[in-house]
């Protein structure tokens, strides 16, 4: 959507007789008085910020070009809109998301941890079930060596 003005936004959003049969519906989701539409409709008034989001949501319309519409933004500062990421636990994310946070993290050269082998009495390891032992000896002949000399030498005083 790209109103010109915050007239042409409420016009846009609540219909073609929004300057004139709708201001009532526009004053009752905004929370303010039919006055008060037409003075924004008119362009006497201008809203605030917070009753231009809330407009914008009941009309299931972005916040951003609400904003923008009412002169609180510049079209080039919402340009391919930011999404809102989603709660921070792991288990709202896909794996293919997850990989592609990782990758994203070493081509930035955030990923100097994947760099660093880990211990085994990192608490990383608690997941995999057993002893760091049990995991070195299921390991092929050649590795079980590898994985004692590592674990000998960070042990090491």
């Amino acid at each position: 959507m790209n109103a010109k003005t915050w007239a042409d936004f409420l016009t846009a959003v609540a219909g073609p007789n929004a300057p004139t049969s709708n201001q009532s519906e526009i004053a009752r989701v905004a929370g303010v008085s039919t006055a008060t539409v037409s003075r924004w409709v008119s362009g006497d008034s201008r809203p605030k910020a917070e009753q231009v989001i809330g407009v914008a949501r009941a009309y299931e319309v972005s916040p951003l070009h609400a904003l923008v519409a009412a002169g609180y933004l510049e079209q080039a500062e919402v340009e391919g809109e930011v999404e809102v990421p989603r709660a921070l636990a792991i288990a709202d994310y896909t794996e293919l998301e997850l990989a592609q946070e990782m990758l994203r993290r070493v081509d930035r050269g955030e990923g100097a941890v994947l760099e660093q082998p880990v211990d085994v009495d990192h608490p990383a390891w608690a997941a995999v079930g057993g002893s760091a032992q049990d995991d070195i000896e299921s390991l092929p002949n050649a590795a079980k060596s590898d994985a004692r000399e590592v674990e000998e030498d960070e042990h090491t005083p």
